[in-house]
């Protein structure tokens, strides 16, 4: 019974995150503002990254040439994170140890001009 449960549990909470994933997806491709596009490739991408590691690091791109286009540090940084951690876990550590520095010097530059 226990096993019956607990394969349940699991196939409920997979299918949840897809459904969260495909509705990203169609706030994407929809023609809502840019910022709400942003918003929505920030929240994919960190959604992305316990699904595929590739998908992540594709998305993200698309995600970083829109918060750069915006000028959106703080989104900028997010997704340069989330890049990062999919290419440490392909095991690819030096390009992720590049992309936590950059999102760290965003975030950090972002805290200065705050203060």
């Amino acid at each position: 019974f226990v096993t019956i449960l607990c394969l349940f549990v699991c196939f409920a909470t997979a299918s949840a995150q897809m459904h969260v994933i495909d509705s990203l997806r169609a706030v994407i491709n929809s023609s809502i503002t840019a910022e709400k596009k942003l918003q929505a490739y920030v929240l994919l991408t960190g959604r992305l990254g316990t699904v595929s590691f590739n998908e992540t690091i594709k998305i993200g791109e698309q995600g970083v040439a829109l918060a750069q286009a915006q000028k959106d540090s703080i989104a900028l940084a997010q997704l340069t994170h989330y890049i990062g951690s999919a290419h440490y876990f392909k095991g690819d550590y030096e390009k992720a140890a590049t992309l936590y520095y950059t999102s760290l010097g965003i975030f950090e530059r972002y805290n200065q001009k705050k203060e």
